[in-house]
């Protein structure tokens, strides 16, 4: 340093300071090297005090490049957020949600809201908001999302079956009721709907607007009209003391329902033992009765229309029908 000007220890500082040097940056810097050596007691100490300032300068700029090379996403510009959803181990986001913030214009959609795994979006300027896809006992808590509120298809599915099994008591015995054609009805509105709702070809989670599940249900109601307003056997209440399998197999033959499906007494076990052992209190109550009446139901639904069982596993939705056997999960 003893040997440079004043000029040329100015340059040595800006060339180990990567940034635009502009006027008024020049004349900071300027500024700050005339300061060292005027103070200085003598030229030992004027050049002492310049090493030791370019020396620290040096480090720290070089500390700051690593440590921004480690870490760019903390210094990158304009960084935006989008929510990651997480229903049990899955990890997704909304598609139209990525390609808003990489400003892609995307195929519009008007019932499904489709999703992208986290994997496809990783290394992007992105940063991710954890949003757990939420559920009461009998259905989901609608999100936000883009038009409107929001429902995972396979939520959709299970509370429109629940909803036909607990509220309209589709399959329970009516009085002069026609079982095959009733059940042969309710398979073709079922089928008619895969190709607007459920979607068997879908491996990825899918979004469906609220709007339109209630369409589905009063697709439905449409359907099967007036025959819905003829009386029902109702589920007896369970004692303090429990019920039994063979108290199970004996409501289901009350209800008339091993009329609408014959082989529903054959799914009772794994049924009863799955519920057994998700029971809050000491002894099975009735709302564990109505369980077990459920997903027996549900059952006999996903083995007798194959290409819901196919969406119902692709969406990884099999576990949340206690007892089915689903020949595809591994």
């Amino acid at each position: 340093m003893s040997q440079l000007s004043y000029s040329k220890i100015i340059a040595k500082f800006k060339k180990i300071t990567p940034i635009d040097w502009d006027s008024n940056r020049h004349d900071r810097i300027e500024t700050l090297v005339k300061h060292y050596g005027r103070t200085a007691k003598n030229e030992k100490a004027r050049i002492e005090e310049l090493s030791t300032l370019y020396t620290v300068t040096r480090i720290t700029v070089e500390c700051l490049q690593s440590f921004i090379q480690k870490h760019p996403e903390l210094f990158l510009p304009d960084r935006k957020t989008i929510r990651l959803f997480e229903d049990g181990d899955v990890q997704f986001v909304i598609k139209s949600e990525v390609l808003d913030v990489l400003k892609t214009k995307g195929a519009p959609e008007h019932v499904f809201v489709s999703t992208m795994k986290l994997a496809d979006i990783n290394g992007k300027n992105i940063e991710f908001i954890r949003y757990p896809i939420l559920r009461a006992k009998h259905c989901a808590v609608p999100i936000p999302g883009p038009s409107g509120f929001l429902v995972l298809a396979v939520d959709s599915l299970l509370e429109t079956l629940k909803m036909l099994i607990l509220d309209l008591k589709l399959f329970q015995k009516r009085e002069n009721w026609d079982v095959d054609r009733w059940r042969t009805q309710f398979i073709d509105v079922m089928s008619s709907m895969f190709n607007i709702f459920f979607i068997k070809e879908k491996k990825d989670p899918y979004f469906i607007r609220h709007k339109m599940v209630n369409i589905c249900r009063q697709q439905f109601l449409v359907s099967f009209g007036i025959t819905l307003s003829l009386p029902t056997t109702e589920i007896r209440p369970v004692k303090p003391q429990g019920f039994t399998l063979d108290d199970l197999k004996t409501e289901l033959t009350n209800l008339g329902l091993t009329e609408m499906f014959p082989d529903i007494l054959c799914h009772t076990g794994r049924v009863y033992y799955e519920v057994d052992i998700r029971k809050k209190g000491k002894n099975l109550r009735t709302c564990d009765l109505y369980d077990a009446i459920e997903n027996c139901q549900l059952i006999c639904i996903f083995n007798r229309v194959n290409n819901l069982k196919i969406f119902l596993h692709n969406q990884k939705g099999c576990k949340r029908v206690l007892g089915l056997e689903c020949e595809y999960c591994t």
